[in-house]
């Protein structure tokens, strides 16, 4: 099992996810556990990355607390 790991400052989501996308590329991930800041709306981040990882089992949450 390979754990990746990844981040992204950006403010907009798709600018994220894009970001993402090109951090990970196309490497068949079964699972993605991501925690998102609380200026993403929850569903357009949803949304952002099952859209961007397809075949892959995602699980989110908001980063509610953070620094």
């Amino acid at each position: 099992m390979t754990i990746k790991i990844a981040s992204s400052g950006k403010k907009r989501v798709d600018d994220a996810v894009h970001e993402l996308m090109d951090t990970f590329g196309c490497n068949n991930m079964k699972v993605m556990i991501y925690f998102a800041s609380t200026r993403y709306a929850p569903d357009e981040i949803s949304a952002a990355m099952q859209s961007a990882f397809p075949e892959t089992e995602i699980f989110g949450c908001s980063s509610a607390g953070e620094i």
